[in-house]
């Protein structure tokens, strides 16, 4: 077989399956993106739902039927 330059013969690196396209590369990086402003927005509740109920268990509770 005689010694040819460059690249195999036939595309080896061909799109087969559309994973890496441009549009699907932006689709899962807006996806991450809204995940993790999910996330932070969860963690960000779950903290002021604790401060609430840290603040309302050390109130005196006003009994208004007295």
């Amino acid at each position: 077989m005689p010694y040819t330059r460059g690249a195999p013969r036939g595309n080896q690196h061909a799109l087969k399956n559309g994973r890496f396209t441009r549009e699907s590369l932006a689709r899962r990086k807006r996806v991450h993106e809204t995940l993790r402003s999910a996330r932070t927005a969860m963690r960000a509740a779950k903290l002021q739902l604790a401060l609430v109920r840290a603040t309302a268990a050390s109130e005196p509770h006003m009994d208004k039927s007295t």
